[in-house]
């Protein structure tokens, strides 16, 4: 399994949803087991949405009393590291308080001053996108698409997981597909979640060839990607996930990214309601190592047969 090395100011995002996106969750035959969903997909454990580390290394912002604007003027004005710390900092408020958000005009100055930023340090464009992320406004989506061709791989990948959460909107699908042939495995990755999550049938024709990517955890997350949309094209893809046997033979793989795999097929499998499956898929329900599995096997069993 490949992903980017480290940064000193990467902090880690579960795998399990997915955007993920990354793995899962739900709706039929349960309340939820689709609304699951948006949080399936074998995400790369490196983006930064809240990175730790960063705070935790160079914790050099007072940050207890200041609002976003105060932060956002930190950026404008302040010298070193102390803009993109500020963009971080800001990036954490809107997370963790989303009343913050709702100040007026802080979304076109926040896309403003993304704008300014230009050539500058690629971390403050980086956290502007996760915090137009963190707010969720559709006037926060040019500049994020606009960093989807960015210079740097970082603030290319997290704007690709920042247009995911907004669904279909102009424009992006063009965008989005011009990352599937980034040499950046991470990105391709990040890039078909975000595909998945547009809705838009135009995407698959999109993903299709991504089938074939050298990558294995690229291949799983397009099959997944085109499951969402309803395209049974990566059904072959999606059974090695439910392979123990397989999913032992790749080298570096981890035990827990193994359960991952076989939640996101078992998924994958129940969105195509693919009874071809069902054998397998009742395999792992009575069988599986992992209860995890086990208890999604059930519920994708259950509503497979209810169908």
């Amino acid at each position: 399994m490949q992903n980017r090395p480290e940064t000193p100011d990467s902090g880690q995002v579960s795998e399990e949803l997915p955007g993920q996106p990354a793995p899962v969750t739900e709706q039929e035959p349960e309340q939820g087991f689709i609304r699951e969903l948006s949080q399936f997909f074998i995400i790369p454990s490196l983006i930064v949405l809240l990175s730790v580390g960063v705070f935790i290394m160079f914790g050099l912002i007072a940050s207890d009393e200041k609002g976003a604007r105060e932060f956002l003027q930190e950026v404008r004005v302040g010298t070193g590291n102390d803009r993109w710390l500020a963009a971080f900092e800001l990036s954490r408020l809107l997370s963790r308080e989303p009343a913050a958000a709702q100040e007026p005009g802080l979304v076109q100055e926040i896309v403003d001053l993304a704008r300014q930023a230009g050539p500058t340090d690629p971390r403050i464009r980086k956290y502007l996108v996760v915090a137009l992320e963190q707010i969720g406004d559709p006037a926060g989506v040019p500049v994020i698409i606009e960093g989807l061709s960015d210079a740097d791989p970082e603030v290319r990948l997290h704007a690709a997981r920042a247009i995911a959460s907004f669904g279909k909107v102009g424009g992006s699908r063009e965008a989005l597909a011009a990352l599937l042939s980034d040499e950046d495995a991470a990105i391709r990755k990040v890039a078909i979640y975000a595909l998945g999550q547009t809705g838009d049938p135009e995407a698959i024709p999109i993903l299709i060839p991504r089938l074939e990517d050298p990558l294995e955890d690229v291949r799983w997350n397009a099959a997944l990607a085109l499951a969402v949309l309803g395209d049974d094209a990566g059904e072959g893809v999606i059974a090695t996930m439910l392979d123990r046997d397989h999913l032992d033979s790749i080298v570096g793989i981890t035990e827990e990214q193994k359960t991952s795999a076989v939640i996101n097929g078992v998924q994958g499998a129940y969105l195509l309601r693919n009874a071809a499956m069902l054998g397998k898929l009742k395999e792992l329900r009575r069988s599986d190592p992992s209860l995890k599995v086990r208890e999604v096997a059930l519920k994708a069993v259950a509503g497979i047969e209810t169908r």
